[in-house]
């Protein structure tokens, strides 16, 4: 898969809640990778590419909950189970709003994060 992303990525599990745009509940998860402009989770879900997500996050050290509006931007099956044995899909977020307070948070703590050894993605 050849990328082009604006913002740097790394591995590292966020807690987030995301809901689906027009569809009652939330679903608590964690992210597989970060970034400035989305993040990579896994759901338990087929979802069409432009689905609409509404996310709820919370950083590491900050602490405070901040939400999102994100689009699935892929979706790929994966050979991963969840603990009930149903198939996970690997999916693309890219942010469409994002506030430039929790934009540029999220930017610092990628930044940390690679200082600190972690991998880019």
């Amino acid at each position: 898969m050849n990328e082009r992303r604006k913002y740097r990525r790394v591995s590292f599990p966020i807690k987030l809640i995301y809901k689906v745009m027009g569809i009652k509940g939330e679903v608590p998860l964690k992210s597989i990778d970060i970034g400035g402009g989305g993040m990579k989770i896994y759901l338990k879900e087929s979802i069409k590419v432009g689905t609409l997500i509404e996310l709820g996050m919370n950083l590491p050290k900050n602490g405070d909950l901040f939400f999102a509006l994100g689009r699935v931007a892929w979706q790929a099956k994966t050979a991963k189970k969840d603990m009930a044995g149903k198939e996970l899909y690997e999916t693309g977020i890219e942010f469409i709003k994002l506030d430039v307070i929790h934009r540029t948070k999220m930017i610092g703590l990628v930044h940390e994060l690679l200082k600190e050894g972690k991998s880019e993605v």
